[in-house]
């Protein structure tokens, strides 16, 4: 199945998110992702893989709390968040 890559808004990830709570793998990247909606996804707690690239508009601290709500979490991939650096980890 082939998926066209899409925009959401924040209130569209956030709808997502609520209906599929299991949730093991999320792949973000879009300019549109922020810390709002990174704060949203902070609900999750089932994670072991988060890829997020391009993702301008998000700060250390809402990353901070998913990756802390997630204790199973394997594979952290970040590419080109600028926000993001080596000493926030």
């Amino acid at each position: 199945v082939e998926i066209e890559q899409v925009s959401v808004t924040d209130a569209t990830l956030i709808d997502i998110i609520a209906a599929n709570q299991g949730i093991k793998e999320l792949n973000l990247g879009m300019e549109e992702v922020t810390d709002a909606s990174m704060e949203e996804l902070a609900i999750l707690t089932g994670l072991e893989r988060l890829e997020l690239w391009s993702a301008n508009n998000i700060s250390e601290i809402p990353l901070l709390r998913l990756i802390d709500n997630n204790p199973h979490l394997k594979d952290l991939n970040l590419s080109f968040v600028p926000c993001i650096t080596d000493m926030t980890l």
